[in-house]
């Protein structure tokens, strides 16, 4: 008998997240901080991300200055992955 079934993706699975502006020509992040501040990522050539907003962006929003802002806190921000699901058997009555 399964006493329990976990649902999760893979550790590499993990990603940033973002969304489309409305007019297409950003995107935009929801970052995990009190009040949910959402950062606006401008679009670079070829449709990427300029490397330096990726940090200047969110320590705006942080209130923090960019230097001081580490890999841990842009990970922190960032980073998304799905949650775990668990199934456990109903409890025989």
């Amino acid at each position: 008998m399964l006493a329990r079934l976990d649902l999760h993706h893979a550790p590499e699975s993990q990603h940033a997240a973002v969304a489309p502006s409305a007019d297409g020509s950003a995107y935009t992040k929801i970052l995990r901080a009190a009040g949910a501040p959402t950062i606006t990522l401008p679009l670079g050539a070829r449709r990427t991300l300029p490397v330096g907003a990726l940090v200047s962006e969110p320590a705006a929003k942080l209130h923090t200055s960019p230097a001081d802002l580490t890999s841990g806190d842009l990970a922190l921000h960032l980073i998304e992955t799905a949650e775990r699901v668990s199934f456990l058997p109903e409890p025989d009555h």
